[in-house]
């Protein structure tokens, strides 16, 4: 292929932006796709690997925002017979009038800040788009409302409240300049923080006073791809340790309890390192029951399949806050948790597809 080809849809990269467009493909060209005119990622091709025929004989679809993140779970739903397409938001171009989708089913595993892609306000036609799914009836692991929950820390203030669960006060913001009077009800030291963010972009303490100040003359602060930014009170978390609660279903998958540094924000586990300073203190932790029930509730709220709850206990009151939502989680080691998350994963989505096409049938042209 030429330089301006795209291997991924086996053909010229013009051709699939004015054909393609990234909707997923109406029904008519999926039916020429099947006397092979292809408009679809050459790893898309059906190809049955002893599994299920009926699993076989629909269509599925990933949509993700990095490539070496999703492999290893490709890799694990072949092995289980389960051939899916994955989708590239990078690439996104939506048509919105498309209601024919060929999909029995779509996951969704697009980080709430989607750094892959180079541009985070690809968030917005991703909700977009999973809006329009899900209004064409084509089902979806963590699907809009649950993306929309991830994408937003305001909505996961509220809906931890409204569990009855301890948060950092919060006030939410659009204009910058207004910090020092969101300041003067919240007890310092503060943070403040992006609304739609991830991976400790963004944030920044205030310790004094005169820090709110100068912040809200800080025209290159970063308010995130919408915005708006939170001014919290800061909990300086016990033991400089943090615990993510990691959901699969509404069932417990595993804890683990972070070792974290003091002014560092990027709590992010890719491997077990952490992208600000190196190798992470990661051990296995398992959290008290009515953690568990919390995060279950919690996941339950947000409409997420998969995701992760953290907490902290503070070391001005030693009371636990809940201050994240994420149902997007790069999954700590196998040697940490004592098993392979992703497997427990693939085992899900391979039932999710079962029970799907066990309900429709797609039309095959």
């Amino acid at each position: 292929m030429g330089r301006g080809d795209d291997a991924r849809f086996g053909c010229p990269a013009s051709y699939v932006r004015r054909r393609f467009c990234f909707k997923l493909p109406t029904i008519r060209d999926w039916r020429q796709s099947a006397r092979g005119i292809s408009f679809l990622p050459m790893t898309s091709h059906r190809k049955h690997t002893g599994g299920d025929r009926k699993l076989a004989d629909q269509r599925y679809a990933l949509l993700y925002e990095h490539r070496p993140w999703i492999e290893p779970l490709l890799e694990r739903l072949g092995e289980r017979g389960l051939t899916i397409d994955p989708l590239p938001v990078r690439r996104m171009l939506l048509d919105p009038a498309i209601r024919d989708y060929p999909y029995a089913l779509v996951v969704n595993r697009v980080s709430a800040f989607p750094g892959g892609t180079g541009n985070p306000r690809v968030i917005f036609t991703v909700l977009a788009y999973l809006s329009r799914l899900e209004s064409s009836g084509i089902p979806v692991l963590n699907g809009y409302h649950s993306f929309s929950v991830a994408t937003s820390k305001v909505r996961q203030v509220g809906i931890l409240s409204d569990l009855g669960l301890r948060v950092p006060r919060t006030i939410a913001l659009h204009r910058t300049r207004q910090l020092p009077e969101a300041a003067e009800d919240l007890t310092l030291p503060l943070i403040i923080k992006p609304n739609v963010g991830g991976s400790g972009v963004g944030i920044r303490l205030l310790e004094t006073a005169s820090d709110v100040r100068a912040a809200a003359r800080d025209y290159t602060l970063d308010t995130g791809p919408d915005g708006v930014c939170l001014l919290q009170e800061y909990h300086r978390p016990w033991g400089d340790q943090i615990v993510r609660v990691e959901m699969l279903q509404g069932e417990l998958l595993y804890g683990v309890r972070q070792r974290i540094a003091h002014r560092v924000f990027n709590y992010c586990a890719i491997g077990g390192h952490n992208a600000a300073r190196g190798p992470l203190g990661l051990e296995r932790f398992t959290p008290p029951p009515e953690v568990v029930a919390a995060a279950a509730d919690i996941m339950q709220r947000a409409a997420s399949d998969f995701g992760s709850v953290e907490y902290l206990v503070s070391e001005r009151d030693g009371e636990r806050y809940y201050f994240d939502i994420n149902p997007y989680s790069n999954y700590a080691p196998a040697d940490v948790v004592g098993f392979d998350p992703l497997d427990r994963l693939a085992d899900a989505i391979v039932r999710a597809a079962v029970e799907r096409c066990s309900k429709v049938s797609v039309p095959h042209g």
